[in-house]
């Protein structure tokens, strides 16, 4: 297989204070075929006058946006690359040769149109940490989480197939992005097993204030994407893989 290209896109709008490891995180990287692009939502607060410093190394485009997944299809159509990674601004690519040990898994023969890693979660707050190790991906398992967008890469022909994010929902539009790949247009989905990307805790999908839309959110995905029976029988089958230790 000849070597893939890989699209890094940056979203963000108001990072200032973090933006910058996000964008040395890419640029550092040894991977050759490599391209960056951000869209900025119109920031006040500097972050552009940051990110034009390294415009020798990125695509910008600042203007307004219909919120964080109307930008990120802003990044789909601007990308060129065999495949799309989507990482937040403060959240950083965990070390310079991970997308290149990545592209050798993706060219290593395994089908699928989606590979996903593993993300560390890191509270600054506390200092604490944890690593997340994505289920492997069965209808099940798509039912009771979410992948961790960050660290997965959308190959072209899955956005062709699957179409591109719903701009309806305001947290949960990658969650319904997935759903809707397993159920409707059955996207392969393959595992890296590696960390890929360091998580900073505090973004939009991870306040406590907005955990009650997030929870309406995927309610709403559930409903749209499988039938009343369908959703009992996951969410059986979800309660006993989470208890499963106690039946044991």
């Amino acid at each position: 297989m000849a070597e893939i290209k890989i699209s890094v896109v940056t979203v963000c709008k108001n990072e200032a204070r973090t933006v910058e490891r996000t964008i040395k995180s890419v640029i550092n990287q040894t991977f050759s075929d490599l391209e960056y692009i951000f869209i900025d939502g119109q920031s006040s607060d500097g972050t552009l006058d940051i990110v034009k410093k390294y415009s020798d190394f990125c695509r910008i485009y600042s203007g307004p946006d219909a919120g964080i997944y109307d930008a990120m299809n802003r990044g789909i159509d601007a990308a060129k690359g065999d495949y799309i990674i989507f990482i937040n601004a403060g959240d950083y690519l965990i070390h310079e040769d991970v997308l290149a040990k990545c592209a050798a898994v993706i060219e290593g023969g395994q089908q699928a149109d989606v590979f996903y890693g593993n993300l560390f979660y890191y509270n600054p707050l506390t200092g604490a940490g944890w690593m997340w190790r994505p289920m492997r991906r069965t209808r099940l398992t798509m039912f009771i989480e979410c992948l961790p967008h960050p660290a997965t890469f959308f190959s072209r022909r899955a956005f062709a197939k699957n179409g591109l994010f719903d701009t309806s929902f305001q947290i949960a539009g990658d969650y319904e992005w997935f759903v809707r790949g397993m159920e409707k247009n059955q996207l392969r989905y393959g595992h890296i097993d590696r960390i890929i990307t360091l998580f900073y805790e505090g973004g939009v999908s991870t306040d406590r204030d907005h955990q009650h839309l997030l929870r309406e959110e995927k309610k709403r995905i559930k409903k749209m994407h499988y039938s009343p029976l369908g959703r009992m029988l996951f969410s059986s089958g979800s309660f006993i893989s989470k208890n499963v230790k106690f039946l044991r």
